[in-house]
């Protein structure tokens, strides 16, 4: 064998030095760990016209069946096929180039194949000095998947400890990336402290990385969470976090997470529910939350006054119970705002000796010692079970019903009573709400109770107080009314409810998320303003909070709900009577908005049984395949059934009048989707066919908490199908529920496409390609785009500009007759180069000669996007007729003979 040039074959000694065995590796018995000699990497003769056979065919044929046959032909004749592929490995030029499409690649991940269908035949071939030297040559690149393969074939685990000391030279040469790498496939994690591999990953940002490692040993979560927590102790993080660089020496850190306590915070929050590691591992932590938690009722009780004194002295006790510091904090908080009988009233509760005590509540107490110390109240308030009254009562909407009529169901007798009254008394249509007690940081949510309403009786279930409940009972509750298609189910952003319920009540775990019967109002709420509805209350009320349920209420009954009662601690028993009313009311005034919004919507001739037809039909079509196939309903999708290809979508059963209105509207927009970061391309070619969906920008798993809750609210709010593969598909089960998930089966962009068109049952026509702006953080419809004529175009660009532009977003626009777009004939904010949502209009990215020659420019209000007529265009839609994505229908021949 002819010697070689390159330098990266060398041993430990260096980059130019080589040590050759004299010898071929032939299953000799091998030396001790300490007797290793530096690893040589020639392993056995290879002739060179079978190396130059392999290169040439690779690189015409890549990775096909000949070269693949060439090469099993090539192990099959070797005396030990282990030294064959790594010598044929070693004489690859592209080893170092850490791309899957190379030759080293190719016969790395093919012997692996190979060899595992023949481990007994060959596996005598192994030696520790061999295996010893494949761990030095394949540690040299850094491809994570072929170390891991070579490490998996041969049968290093069995001699782990032979690398313990290449992995500690990892660690002194600062990859600690390849040390944990190899670490964990070797399963060595347990030999080395969280100092060593984890915490300085987690300084650099490398958590996917760190979370590998941490899986295969309990001790390291609990070290690295145990110190992270120490962290959020210290008063000066940040210099504690550089000290704490400086002693380990970490290059390359990324503070990013360690620039204060709460990024730090989430960060451990992530950890302790990833490994379900005990929640006192976190003193420090969870002082900071509790903390917190005592600082923001404070501010909605004092400073916002949104907080009923009742609601407050249950969260204020709920926040400080068992730690005394903070005990001591409220004390001083109630004083410092003079709120000192208060003050009192909690320094005696928690039994905080008297020398500690701020000086007015101690000269409050001088003044009358045997003074009976009780919760201070206002006077109109006192000797009544009712809430503190911040302003007047009459500004708020009222529950219509009397106290009697409010039944609290705490067993199961009066649980299967309550199902027996909904069922027994032909109630067709019930008002539904759940209510759980707020949490703070990384506490978890359970429903604590369900109202059902009916125009007679309001039904609470308690279902804290009903854990010991037959599932039986539960199981019939599902056929009789939570999946009972007869009921009409009345809620406000109902999505939420049923995730809790689901979550929270283990026999109703496989309820259908907005099944059979479900008609959400805000859905409702959302469809009536789209088609132009005047509400009678909208100018008196236009200021009560954001598009919630107190606002419809207030816009449509001319008064807000009363939230006061709202934040409280709904797991306290018995329930106060303020809390039975909020509760109660919650749920029946669901019934009084949807008899008002009918009779608007009847009087200003709007569809209001089609538009609420449509929702219901929306979440029925999802619960089982019709007899004709498979049909897309408006709600949300899920992975494929075993067996079969397409999600299962169900039929409806509502009226056929309603069924033609889901056939008239355009039925791309009647689903929403969220695509996976992995799955973006598929995001965007849904776009360009007018597909409303979302995409993620980054991996979910590398989310931080909050940005985490937000996606998962928004994906409930707005009705969205998340689209995702691989293991992501168990990660959004486990947060979501199979209902909001879709597994994409194929792996082509093209064939992923046809996939979620077929499945879904999306027709997509000419006039909906290109209909949306493609800037993957819009959500919204090209609706408020507005049409600019190129003299006022050049007016926000001059010729110096315009010189070596590159194209922006060229996505073509067909004109307003052809197109859904609705243009805007407003101007006057374009003029000074911004859009009717004050976005910066991207006129600079246009060329200048498209600024001369086209007359007509469409801008996405939402993001500044500039848009064109242009020849792509016509390429694309006959890229799309070719592989049958679209239905033609001649309306774009204009654009195709651009």
């Amino acid at each position: 064998m002819s010697n070689r040039s390159n330098g990266y074959f060398g041993g430990r000694g260096g980059r130019g030095q080589r040590s050759w065995p004299s010898a071929d590796y032939r299953g000799a018995s091998g030396a001790p760990p300490e007797q290793l000699t530096n690893p040589g990497f020639y392993f056995t003769h290879v002739p060179a016209e079978i190396i130059s056979r392999l290169k040439s065919s690779y690189s015409l044929l890549k990775k096909s069946e000949n070269v693949r046959q060439m090469l099993v032909s090539y192990l099959e004749s070797s005396e030990n096929p282990y030294a064959f592929a790594l010598q044929v490995v070693t004489e690859c030029e592209d080893l170092f180039h850490n791309k899957a499409n190379t030759l080293a690649a190719f016969v790395i991940e093919e012997f692996c194949t190979w060899a595992r269908t023949r481990e007994q035949q060959i596996k005598h071939n192994l030696t520790p000095q061999l295996k010893y030297d494949a761990f030095c040559l394949i540690t040299m690149q850094r491809n994570g998947t072929l170390i891991k393969h070579v490490i998996d074939t041969f049968k290093m685990q069995d001699d782990n400890v032979l690398f313990l000391e290449k992995i500690k030279d990892f660690i002194a040469t600062k990859k600690y990336k390849e040390a944990c790498q190899c670490a964990v496939a070797l399963g060595l994690m347990s030999h080395f402290s969280v100092d060593h591999i984890i915490l300085p990953l987690v300084l650099q940002d490398k958590l996917s990385i760190a979370e590998e490692g941490l899986a295969t040993d309990r001790r390291l979560q609990i070290e690295l969470v145990t110190r992270l927590d120490q962290l959020v102790g210290e008063r000066s993080l940040r210099n504690t976090v550089d000290h704490l660089i400086h002693q380990l020496e970490v290059p390359d850190v990324k503070l990013d997470r360690f620039a204060s306590h709460k990024p730090l915070g989430k960060l451990i929050s992530k950890l302790v529910k990833t490994f379900n590691l005990p929640t006192d591992t976190t003193p420090n932590l969870n002082q900071k939350r509790s903390a917190g938690a005592l600082n923001f009722i404070f501010h909605k009780r004092f400073f916002e006054k949104s907080l009923s004194i009742d609601s407050w002295k249950e969260m204020a006790a709920d926040a400080v119970k068992g730690n005394y510091t903070l005990q001591q904090d409220l004390v001083s908080m109630l004083a410092g705002f003079n709120e000192v009988e208060e003050a009192l009233y909690w320094a005696v509760e928690f039994g905080i000796p008297q020398h500690k005590w701020p000086y007015n509540v101690s000269l409050l107490f001088r003044d009358d010692p045997l003074a009976k110390v009780e919760f201070p109240r206002p006077p109109a308030a006192s000797g009544t079970d009712e809430k503190e009254d911040w302003g007047d009562q009459s500004d708020f909407h009222t529950l219509a019903l009397p106290d009697s009529s409010i039944v609290m169901v705490d067993s199961e007798q009066l649980l299967k009573d309550c199902f027996d009254y909904i069922s027994n008394h032909d109630c067709k249509m019930v008002g539904m709400d759940s209510e759980w007690k707020p949490a703070f940081g990384g506490q978890q949510n359970e429903v604590a109770l369900i109202q059902l309403a009916t125009w007679d009786r309001i039904f609470i279930l308690d279902v804290i107080g009903m854990a010991n409940v037959s599932p039986s009972v539960w199981h019939d509750a599902l056929k009789l009314f939570f999946e009972n298609p007869d009921i009409i189910k009345l809620g406000f952003s109902l999505g939420s409810d049923m995730v809790m319920i689901k979550s929270s009540i283990a026999p109703l775990a496989n309820i259908k998320l907005n099944g059979t019967g479900y008609l959400d109002l805000a859905s409702v709420w959302r469809h009536l303003q789209n088609k132009g509805i005047n509400f009678p209350y909208s100018g008196e009320n236009s200021n009560t909070g954001g598009e919630s349920l107190s606002k419809l209420v207030s816009v449509t009954l001319g008064r807000a709900l009363n939230k006061s009662d709202q934040f409280s601690n709904w797991e306290l028993r018995p329930l106060r009577v303020g809390q039975m009313r909020y509760a109660a009311l919650d749920a029946f005034v669901l019934l009084e908005l949807y008899r008002d919004l009918q009779k608007l919507a009847d009087q200003q001739g709007l569809p209001f049984l089609e538009i609420c037809d449509e929702i219901i039909m929306g979440f029925r079509n999802k619960t089982a395949p019709p007899p004709g196939g498979y049909r897309r309903g408006r709600g949300r999708g899920r992975r494929p059934p075993r067996g079969h290809s397409n999600p299962g979508q169900g039929s409806s059963r509502g009226q056929e009048e309603g069924q033609e209105v889901l056939k008239d509207l355009g039925q791309e927009q009647d689903v929403r989707f969220m695509a996976d970061s992995m799955l973006c391309a598929l995001g965007r070619e849904l776009r360009k066919c007018g597909v409303d969906c979302a995409i993620l920008d980054r991996a979910v798993r590398n989310q931080p908490r909050c940005e985490e809750e937000t996606m998962f609210k928004d994906i409930i709010e707005q009705d969205r199908i998340v689209l995702s593969k691989n293991s992501n598909i168990q990660w959004f089960e486990a947060r979501l529920s199979p209902d909001y998930v879709y597994h994409v089966q194929s792996t082509a962009v093209t064939d992923q496409l046809k996939e979620i068109l077929h499945n879904f049952n999306i027709i997509v026509k000419e006039k909906d390609v290109m209909s949306r702006c493609m800037d993957k953080v819009s959500q919204e419809l090209m609706l408020e785009l507005a049409g600019v004529p190129s003299e006022s175009a050049d007016n926000c660009i001059s010729t110096e500009d315009s010189v070596d532009l590159d194209v922006a977003a060229s996505q073509p626009t067909i004109s307003e007759n052809i197109r859904k777009w609705v243009l805007s004939e407003n101007c006057s904010s374009i003029s000074q180069g911004k859009t009717l949502l004050g976005a910066e209009i991207q006129i600079k990215k246009v060329p200048f000669g498209v600024l001369k020659n086209v007359h007509v420019f469409y801008i996405c209000s939402l993001c500044g996007k500039v848009y064109w007529d242009g020849s792509h265009l016509g390429r694309y839609l006959k890229r799309c007729r070719e592989n049958g994505t679209i239905q033609s229908s001649g309306q774009f021949s204009d654009a195709e003979n651009a």
